[in-house]
């Protein structure tokens, strides 16, 4: 009886200490302020909307399912994540969220692309040696701008709109960057409509490029 008593007044003891504790925050990257650093769907009303992408009922911030990738589609794989450092910079720390996609565009004969992506609210000087993009597809309001290649053959887009900007890397050998780059553009910002706060701000899980 003794040995029980002690066994129940660990087990008290331990149970106690773990309640007081608390959640346990974890390290990761920077988040934008006022944002959470963790990844996922976002609180608030950009969450809640679905039926965005052609009819896709998916929330922004939510990763698809990697079974449901067909030729003209592209679905959300990694992301929303806040990180620092925008892409075709140079060294920079400016905050932003970013993700990727599994792009599979619709004459690509099996092989889908992987496309990553950022967003930021910071004010973002185009360097000197960037372009205007050729994309008259790209939605009212943005500006599009794309540097020179990289040495894997990459090319970063930059979508500017007010309030904020949208940067791609289009991997070498994407036939029409612009395809990507519009509908992306014009999801986000249909998006954004509904987010209340920065941090309601994502990525939608499914686009519907198209052929």
């Amino acid at each position: 009886m003794r040995r029980r008593a002690v066994s129940l007044g660990c087990a008290a003891a331990i149970y106690m200490a773990v309640v007081s504790c608390g959640p346990v925050e974890t390290a990761g990257s920077p988040s934008l302020p006022g944002s959470p650093s963790v990844t996922g769907s976002p609180a608030g009303a950009g969450a809640a909307m679905v039926g965005a992408a052609g009819g896709a009922t998916s929330a922004p911030g939510t990763v698809a399912p990697l079974e449901s990738l067909r030729p003209g589609r592209a679905l959300l794989v990694q992301g929303a994540r806040a990180v620092k450092g925008l892409p075709g910079l140079g060294r920079n720390a400016l905050p932003a969220l970013a993700g990727e996609y599994s792009y599979l565009p619709a004459k690509s004969g099996g092989a889908a692309l992987a496309v990553s992506v950022w967003y930021t609210r910071e004010p973002v000087p185009v360097p000197p040696a960037w372009s205007a993009a050729p994309c008259e597809k790209r939605p009212a309001g943005y500006a599009a701008w794309a540097s020179p290649p990289e040495p894997d053959g990459s090319v970063v887009w930059a979508l500017q709109a007010q309030g904020f900007t949208l940067f791609i890397r289009a991997p070498g050998g994407m036939a029409d960057p612009c395809a990507f780059a519009s509908v992306f553009a014009e999801r986000v910002s249909f998006f954004e409509r509904y987010a209340e706060r920065p941090e309601d701000s994502s990525f939608p899980a499914v686009l519907e490029i198209g052929p």
